[in-house]
């Protein structure tokens, strides 16, 4: 079973080949990492123009050099073709949803059908030629061609809003450290950094961000204190135990006495007595009757909010009241003794609730998160995505795309507008109060719980710029090509052919991560796939 698993996933993997995530890494960590090898610091200023852009001209020659030097499974693709005079052309249309315009660069196979739907040969011979790749005579209306696209190009020229940029031209930008493709004529004034869109294929795995306006929380959210109520007390006197003993026979003999004195507070020398009774057997009534009488007592020497009930079945008396009150005071009295002169017992009263007083309710304060854009986070035609999660772990969010002629304070306010239309159907924005201070370009977000506030920006979908990834695969071997050639400019051909001398082995390494086997084995959603086989 585990065999017809691992051969469909692979199946899978060809047919999904455009939907590979390709690892890739900012332009500028290989532009700075060749910098750092000869003591130059981006960080600190020590790093000219005219120093950066020999430089990203060896990176992009190293790059044509070493993109098609092996068939880099992240960034090879199979696609659909309809072949004219048995010719599919350099710039040809592929074939799909939608139909899109492509640029082949390396050709590896020509499928006469879908590769991902069986696992038998079926790729055919083909030659290149001025106009395109001539795929046979054995096809049908269609073929499948697996190919590497045109090796990306790369500049360390940064932007310039001066500049008139031509279709396919690139620029390199400081804010976001990436470089960008011109997607048409005429390109002028339009910042990269704010206005690009990513490439249609391969899909980026961490496209880059903007950097975000600043948040700090101006005040810590404090819950609502709905308060305590009045709590009374009770106390609850049983018949039936006398502490120590014994207990008297139903009915009782003659003579055998009751006295009861509760006061209030108990911890207090001066006090109040709450309620009181006294009773002396007869020999006759049993203790039902005594009971009752005791708390009839009771009930006409009770103070003002007390209450008496009893219960001649469990044979026991129960007073309730708002205060501290009990037997355990000098002016008490809970005594039970057959005569006068005998020894003295107690009568078993337990405190089955404490009395609480009232504390009163107090209105807590919301979290304020106060957002402020300046002139570095203000970006006309980015998409602007205010994300409040909840202490419950829940997203809730709105948009504004802002446009081109927006400012700062024009950028918050759009956000207002979209988070009061938001509260028409999530009721959660109902809660949230914004204040903005035009002053001071900031917006206070008001929310009774402890949330996460984030205003996060991010490029829309440009007809301008599209941003090149810079491919991780083969970013050491390329830094270590470029050191190299740099090496050899100022005069030093023994540290340029011990570089160069690398390129090679740190080709290999990278290589080795899509064909080297571990141990343990990867799984197929782990592992790298051969050309040359279906898996």
């Amino acid at each position: 079973m585990a065999r017809y698993v691992l051969l469909l996933l692979g199946v899978i993997h060809l047919g999904l080949g455009d939907c590979t995530a390709m690892r890739n890494l900012p332009f500028r960590s290989v532009l700075h990492g060749i910098a750092h090898k000869f003591s130059l610091d981006p960080e600190q200023s020590n790093f000219l123009s005219n120093q950066a852009i020999p430089i990203g001209e060896y990176i992009d020659q190293w790059v044509r050099r070493l993109y098609d030097a092996r068939d880099w499974p992240e960034w090879t693709v199979t696609k659909k073709f309809a072949p004219s005079n048995h010719v599919v052309t350099w710039d040809a249309l592929a074939i799909g949803a939608p139909t899109v315009s492509v640029k082949i660069g390396r050709v590896i196979k020509v499928y006469l059908v879908d590769p991902s739907t069986t696992d038998t040969p079926i790729d055919t011979p083909f030659t290149l030629t001025d106009n395109g790749i001539h795929v046979g005579y054995q096809h049908g209306s269609f073929v499948w061609i697996k190919y590497l696209a045109p090796p990306p190009k790369f500049t360390a020229e940064q932007w310039s809003a001066a500049t008139t940029y031509a279709l396919d031209d690139v620029a390199y930008s400081y804010t976001t450290g990436e470089v960008y493709r011109s997607k048409a004529n005429s390109n002028i004034g339009h910042d990269p950094a704010s206005n690009f869109s990513l490439p249609p294929n391969p899909i980026i795995g961490h496209p880059p961000s903007l950097p975000p306006p600043v948040i700090d929380v101006t005040k810590e959210w404090v819950p609502d204190n709905p308060g305590i109520g009045e709590r009374n007390e009770i106390l609850v006197i049983s018949f039936q135990t006398l502490i120590p003993g014994p207990t008297p026979s139903n009915p009782p003999p003659s003579g055998f006495v009751w006295d009861f004195n509760i006061v209030s507070p108990i911890d207090d020398i001066s006090s109040t007595t709450i309620a009181g009774g006294s009773h002396v057997a007869d020999g006759i009534e049993d203790m039902a009757a005594i009971i009752a009488d005791i708390a009839a007592q009771m009930v006409a020497s009770a103070a003002v909010g007390f209450t008496v009930t009893h219960d001649t079945v469990a044979l026991t008396i129960t007073i309730e009241g708002p205060a501290i009150f009990g037997f355990n005071h000098p002016d008490a009295l809970n005594l039970a003794y057959p005569v006068s002169g005998f020894p003295v017992s107690q009568v078993k009263a337990v405190v089955t609730q404490t009395y609480a007083p009232t504390f009163s309710a107090a209105s807590g304060q919301p979290q304020v998160s106060q957002i402020t854009i300046n002139a570095d986070t203000t970006y006309p035609g980015a998409t602007y995505e205010l994300l409040v999660t909840d202490s419950a772990g829940v997203d809730h969010s709105v948009t504004y795309v802002s446009q081109r002629y927006d400012n700062s304070a024009q950028i918050l306010q759009g956000i207002i507008l979209a988070v009061e239309a938001a509260a028409l159907t999530d009721t959660f924005w109902q809660g949230v109060q914004l204040a903005f201070d035009p002053t001071g370009i900031t917006l206070d977000v008001s929310v009774r719980d402890r949330v996460s506030v984030a205003l996060r920006p991010a490029p829309t979908g440009s007809g301008w710029w599209e941003l090149v990834p810079f491919p991780k695969a083969i970013a050491d071997a390329v830094m270590r090509g470029a050191v190299a050639d740099l090496n050899r400019e100022w005069g030093q051909s023994d540290k340029a052919a011990a570089e160069e001398a690398v390129v090679p082995q740190e080709t290999d390494i990278a290589a080795g991560d899509f064909t080297t086997m571990p141990d343990p084995p990867l799984t197929t959603q782990q592992a790298g796939y051969s050309r040359y086989k279906v898996h």
